[in-house]
């Protein structure tokens, strides 16, 4: 589950680097699914 966040960190950081203006919307596409699926991962730890 990590290496695929990672991975998709690192697609969405090499989009970035390589066409700034039309990976600017993608990534802020991105963002709010990461989001969930990262409070997902914090709340399964915790236990709440």
């Amino acid at each position: 589950m990590r290496d695929r966040i990672k991975r998709t960190l690192f697609i969405l950081m090499r989009l970035y680097h390589n066409q700034a203006g039309n990976a600017l919307p993608i990534a802020a596409a991105a963002t709010i699914p990461f989001v969930a699926i990262t409070g997902m991962l914090l709340i399964s730890t915790v236990g709440i």
